[in-house]
């Protein structure tokens, strides 16, 4: 394998495992990156189970989708 394509995937593991832990921990599933969200955002999107669950599963996606990359 060439160290090239491990760059190349190595993006998508790492936001998978990110994803996977945020789902599980975060007290809120909004992301901040541009504006801090207000309080009423946060109360909007509070961490419901399934909410968590989409997101856990987004992290796998990216993981599987790593993983099939370093392969080829």
């Amino acid at each position: 394998m060439s160290r090239k394509l491990y760059i190349q995937c190595l993006p998508f593991l790492i936001i998978g495992l990110y994803m996977i832990i945020m789902g599980t921990v975060s007290k809120t599933l909004i992301s901040e990156s541009d504006v801090p969200a207000t309080q009423e955002e946060k109360l909007q999107f509070k961490p419901t189970s399934l909410r968590r669950l989409l997101i856990i599963l987004g992290g796998v996606a990216c993981i599987t989708y790593s993983l099939f990359c370093i392969r080829r």
